[in-house]
């Protein structure tokens, strides 16, 4: 099944249902947030804050502690895609283009950076999370009642609160579907086949998209571009369109050369998904097929 980490627009405010960043929404009142509250080893320097969650439930406790796994999961992870895009990989080159000049490449980079602080020795290192990701919180109220949203028949994973939410500014909540999803520990080489597909896909991925969605993590040298869930028309012409999520439509987006891939947070996971297994695997994965009806 494609990935999906949207809130259907029925949940938009009617002032926001032209407004085509469908996981940035609206809404409430929160508790206080705090550091990580689990058992599995210190809070990692600059993590997420957390709220709503139980510690005296397990459940609640499980979930905080994968959240915790997976953020450490994702300093290599966006470190390896840094990689990638310094090489210009074969998985950097199938979601963004750098056949004309280096441009996305530099704004991929540079809003990666807004995640990871760049280590000014070396490009393709990094040294820690910024600052900036102490202030992201993840709150385990559905908070929107986003997750019992249709939309299209499609999983609903994560979202994130719109920055205009005075009570949540862009505060994330992981669904129920995203909790059993892995971590990319947990999948290995001898599940995937020789493309890049949707077996590849972890909570790590999905935690990483939701961070892509931060105000602060725009794209281009002033942070101007702000990383939505872009649509497309899958047929050229057609009026009709269709979320780039999931391996194969953020593959076509980049296809299409309509230079939104920069600004499409499903390009960004799934490129630093494919490095991660390119170089996990030592292989290059061929590209995706449509899973829906291959």
């Amino acid at each position: 099944m494609i990935s999906l980490f949207i809130v259907s627009q029925v949940l938009l405010a009617s002032t926001a249902l032209a407004n085509p960043m469908p996981s940035k929404i609206l809404r409430a009142r929160a508790n206080t947030p705090s550091a990580y509250p689990g058992d599995q080893g210190d809070p990692i320097h600059n993590e997420l804050q957390y709220v709503n969650f139980d510690m005296s439930n397990q459940q609640d406790k499980d979930r905080a502690n994968k959240i915790h796994y997976a953020f450490g999961e994702a300093f290599k992870y966006i470190q390896g895609g840094l990689i990638a895009s310094e090489d210009k990989s074969k998985a950097f080159n199938r979601y963004f283009d750098t056949e004309e000049d280096d441009t996305e490449k530099d704004e991929v980079r540079s809003a990666l950076y807004q995640i990871v602080v760049e280590d000014e020795n070396d490009p393709r290192k990094t040294e820690s999370f910024t600052e900036l990701m102490s202030g992201v919180v993840v709150d385990n109220e559905d908070f929107l009642n986003g997750c019992n949203a249709d939309f299209d028949g499609k999983q609903i994973r994560a979202y994130t609160a719109d920055i205009d939410d005075e009570e949540r500014p862009n505060w994330i909540h992981f669904c129920d579907s995203a909790y059993e999803q892995k971590v990319l520990r947990d999948i290995t080489c001898a599940e995937q086949g020789d493309l890049v597909s949707e077996t590849m896909d972890s909570f790590t991925h999905t935690l990483v998209h939701e961070l892509t969605h931060q105000d602060e993590v725009g794209t281009g040298s002033d942070g101007a571009l702000k990383i939505i869930d872009a649509q497309f028309p899958l047929v050229e012409g057609d009026e009709e369109q269709v979320y780039a999520y999931g391996a194969y439509l953020a593959w076509q987006l980049r296809v299409r050369a309509d230079g939104r891939t920069t600004i499409n947070a499903d390009n960004y996971a799934w490129m630093l998904t494919n490095a991660y297994f390119d170089q996990t695997c030592q292989k290059e994965f061929a590209d995706p097929v449509d899973e829906d009806t291959d």
